[in-house]
């Protein structure tokens, strides 16, 4: 048997039977040589297991499904399959002419490819969903045909079975982000995944706000269970980190109000001239960040998302179908921040970030939960390094015998020596005499103190960066406590 075509029937928009007639009366390639699994919620609440039954062949199957999400339907039919190709689709999408044989004929002419994607026509029948199908083109094709590895589209996504044995198939506890991990997965094992743009079927966007906010909730709750896992391997989808998660520290109450705590110290300390402003600035940005918290941030999301939905539907109504489009992509973005902050937020208040390092690397991602005050990895002469803002801090982790704290920065500012920071440890103000100075870096040596955890800020004049309009401040590479 060469396919198996398998359809989740959880989020269907009135398209089921259309979907599955299509499998079955359209296609040339002989009916012994595809089989449809259809995965059915056991509860069946749009009582769809009878027409569908009727639809299907006595080779066919309708399994009946407990699983929570289609994603994890996608994986019981896949686990069911007999064909040598798994063609997984979506129950709101349908062929109207023959697609296997041309997938065979693909296949056939680039034996390299491990698994092709096809492309989708948009039925769109109100402004809305016109609204929605022109985002997702856009989308769709920017990812196949620019992207380098983000090649698995769930609507049409045709692979040969052993190869989705071998990448280890769908995470079904990744929800809708399992199709980005899994396209990542074919990438980092060289398993090739063709697009085939002339290869088509059609797929209705609904326009539905209920809908598309909880599809779009979906993918980020598994993109952030995602990054929350250990690194494991390396794979290129640690390329994809969301800056919400990479400056996640942030949103850590204990970490903003120790750091306004240092710069309230800074005032009182009476800073140089040349650093009294930035004092003041930051002061005043980070009490206000430690008096909101996190819900601060919530708050201004969720401000937004309400906006960018009012001025969508104002578009929707009297604007161009160019317009809409470009509301609708900003309420999606507005959405995926407003969900991330969420899910950051609930994982910082389970637990706090376990981890007993006592060195901060800037390429270290899943460091970022015990910073603040840093913007986004870049590097500098091919060296990783994360600019601070003039006022940050990390956490680390003082083990016994450890007696300084060593800070590297690139070459990219002054010296230290010439900077100058403000350096804090557990919001007490480091005396000159423990500070020392290398061409661009300094050393800390600390007092005597138990093992724990040791809070280090610091506060500095901005760095006037060229075409550059942050606030930045140190250019830091590593942070790490040692004992000589």
């Amino acid at each position: 048997m060469h396919f198996s075509v398998v359809i989740p029937l959880q989020s269907h928009r009135s398209c089921a039977l259309d979907c599955v007639r299509g499998w079955v009366t359209t296609q040339k390639l002989p009916s012994t040589e595809y089989e449809i699994i259809a995965v059915l919620p056991a509860s069946d609440p749009d009582r769809l297991r009878e027409p569908i039954a009727a639809l299907l062949r006595p080779h066919d199957r309708l399994i009946l499904s407990n699983a929570m999400h289609d994603v994890a339907r996608y994986v019981e039919g896949a686990a069911a399959a007999r064909g040598d190709f798994l063609f997984f689709t979506e129950s709101h999408a349908w062929p109207e002419h023959d697609v296997l044989l041309e997938i065979l004929a693909e296949f056939e002419r680039n034996p390299n490819w491990t698994a092709i994607s096809g492309r989708t026509i948009s039925v769109a029948p109100t402004r809305l969903s016109r609204a929605e199908a022109d985002h997702y083109d856009r989308d769709i094709h920017n990812a196949m045909t620019g992207h380098p590895w983000r090649k698995v589209l769930n609507q049409m996504f045709i692979t040969r079975r052993q190869t989705y044995m071998d990448a280890g198939g769908y995470d079904p506890e990744l929800q809708h982000f399992a199709e980005w991990e899994l396209a990542a997965r074919y990438f980092d094992r060289g398993f090739e995944i063709g697009f085939a743009p002339h290869i088509t079927i059609f797929h209705h966007s609904s326009g539905d706000i209920a809908e598309l906010s909880e599809f779009t909730r979906s993918f980020v709750s598994g993109e952030i269970a995602f990054f929350a896992r250990s690194r494991a391997t390396a794979s290129v989808i640690w390329t994809q980190i969301p800056p919400e998660w990479a400056t996640r520290g942030t949103l850590d109450h204990r970490l903003t109000c120790a750091l306004a705590a240092c710069l309230r110290k800074a005032l009182l300390t009476r800073p140089r001239p040349a650093l009294l402003p930035t004092v003041l600035r930051e002061s005043m940005v980070w009490s206000m960040l430690a008096t909101g918290g996190a819900g601060l941030a919530l708050a201004a999301a969720e401000w937004r998302v309400k906006l960018d939905r009012l001025l969508l539907a104002a578009t929707v109504v009297a604007g161009s179908r160019a317009m809409s489009s470009q509301r609708f992509t900003a309420w999606v973005a507005a959405v995926i921040h407003l969900q991330r902050l969420n899910e950051i937020v609930t994982r910082l208040a389970a637990s706090l970030p376990a981890d007993d390092r006592s060195e901060m690397l800037a390429a270290d991602d899943q460091y970022a939960g015990r910073m603040v005050g840093f913007h986004l990895l870049e590097s500098y002469q091919s060296i990783p390094m994360r600019w601070s803002g003039p006022a940050a801090m990390v956490e680390l982790q003082l083990g016994r015998g450890q007696k300084r704290i060593a800070i590297d920065c690139a070459p990219v500012r002054p010296p230290l020596s010439k900077v100058k920071p403000a350096f804090f440890i557990d919001e007490v103000p480091v005396p000159n005499d423990r500070l020392s100075y290398s061409e661009h870096g300094a050393v800390i040596a600390l007092q005597e103190r138990s093992p724990g955890r040791l809070r280090l800020a610091w506060v500095c004049e901005p760095f006037a960066a060229r075409s550059d309009r942050r606030r930045l401040g140190l250019p830091v590479t590593r942070i790490a406590i040692t004992k000589d």
